[in-house]
């Protein structure tokens, strides 16, 4: 952009410094954050947001909780989630219960950050602070939405939410998933069973994740797409685009955010 003569604005930070974010380059996105400064480009809050959640995927979540605490605004609840996020990701358990407080009071309804800090107490074994979390849940009306994600194929939307038995060709797309779950194994991808409610064994923990929406419609998408072709997949909590090689997908594919 610059070589060609056009300003970036504060959207194209943006872009930048989520990709440095998904992609762990820490230094890099921190240099272009401070770069909004020679181009007199005042950081807006998504920008804030982008760097505490850089910071917190690096695993810095006492320096992603000093930037939030000397940011030039107020923070909102949208920038404590970042870190709540990360907290989840890490499993620091103190510092999530500290951050979730300041995202309830700024924004009460909204379940995902109750979510969150169950799931962190449910990593730690804390069964009765799980308990208490979707309580206070109940008692303040706050409801889960079902996560559902899409694909479009031939200008037709298909929609999947977890453990989806309405499809017609639900058999296919079982089977697919298994097959995919079966390569990435292979290569050492180990499901993440710390935060599934339930008491029971690792088996029927890995059952129970093995059916997310996502990867519903990712399975649906292979089956339905030639080798080689972009799969993009839409999710109700967040928007994501994954592109897939058929041929494959070992390799290209489980390196991103885990689905």
């Amino acid at each position: 952009m610059l070589r060609i003569g056009v300003e970036p604005n504060h959207v194209t930070f943006l872009c930048v410094l989520s990709a440095c974010s998904h992609a762990g380059l820490l230094d890099e996105g921190l240099y272009y954050f401070e770069l909004m400064k020679k181009h007199m480009i005042e950081p807006q809050v998504s920008n804030y947001v982008t760097i505490v959640d850089l910071l917190g995927r690096a695993g810095l979540l006492d320096r992603a909780l000093k930037f939030i605490r000397e940011m030039p605004i107020e923070p909102t609840a949208t920038v404590w989630k970042a870190l709540l996020g990360a907290c989840r990701m890490h499993k620091n358990m103190e510092l999530g219960a500290y951050t979730a407080e300041h995202v309830f009071e700024l924004d009460p309804y909204d379940s995902g950050p109750h979510v969150l800090l169950s799931n962190i107490y449910a990593s730690a074994g804390r069964w009765g602070d799980v308990a208490k979390v979707r309580r206070m849940m109940k008692e303040s009306g706050v409801k889960k939405e079902p996560a559902c994600s899409w694909v479009e194929i031939v200008n037709a939307v298909h929609l999947f939410v977890a453990n989806d038995d309405a499809h017609p060709q639900r058999e296919d797309i079982y089977r697919k998933w298994e097959e995919i779950s079966g390569k990435i194994k292979e290569i050492g991808y180990v499901p993440d069973t710390s935060h599934v409610l339930l008491f029971v064994d690792q088996h029927e923990r890995e059952v129970k994740l093995q059916y997310h929406s996502e990867k519903l419609a990712l399975a649906f998408a292979l089956l339905k797409t030639p080798p080689g072709s972009p799969i993009e997949s839409r999710k109700t909590l967040e928007f994501v685009v994954i592109v897939i090689q058929q041929s494959s997908l070992c390799r290209n594919w489980w390196t991103e955010k885990s689905l």
